[in-house]
């Protein structure tokens, strides 16, 4: 079991949330890049990353994330980072990622 669900749904207008619970890991980061590729190519302008519900992030989930926001730029989509756990926000500002996800994201 690795730990991870994935939750994908229409918020309107273009809109795509993704909800991600649990860790993102080595294990589980196939998974993530799965989900947010699904999204920014369903025809979205936009996908939300909700990361309310995730306890655990390392670097490979990092990048995986950073990645994430690159290919929804190139394909024209607004990815943004709408809500994190404290512990993710943590890292992703110890790690400087967080600058980088605000500028090219927006986390609310």
């Amino acid at each position: 079991m690795n730990g991870l669900q994935i939750t994908t749904r229409p918020e309107g207008a273009g809109i795509v949330r993704v909800s991600i619970a649990g860790e993102i890991d080595m294990a589980t980061a196939p998974q993530v890049t799965d989900a947010a590729r699904d999204a920014v190519t369903s025809g979205a302008r936009e996908v939300r990353l909700d990361l309310a519900e995730v306890t655990f992030l390392d670097s490979t989930g990092i990048r995986t994330l950073l990645f994430a926001q690159r290919d929804a730029a190139e394909q024209g989509v607004l990815l943004r980072v709408v809500d994190a756990h404290h512990r993710v926000l943590r890292v992703l500002e110890i790690t400087g990622a967080l600058e980088t996800l605000r500028d090219g994201a927006t986390l609310q």
